[in-house]
């Protein structure tokens, strides 16, 4: 059984990225992954 990201569940060959819920660490695909940082520097940013 293949890993599946956390968002889109695509399966993941290699699990490269992690994206911290809570406690835990779910793995990411590559362009969720990229969402979430670009995501997460437009509101350090501010408007």
């Amino acid at each position: 059984m293949n890993t599946k990201c956390y968002f889109c569940d695509s399966e993941l060959e290699v699990v490269l990225h992690t994206y911290r819920m809570s406690t835990r660490e779910e793995p990411v695909c590559e362009e969720c992954y990229m969402k979430t940082v670009n995501r997460r520097k437009a509101t350090e940013a501010g408007p």
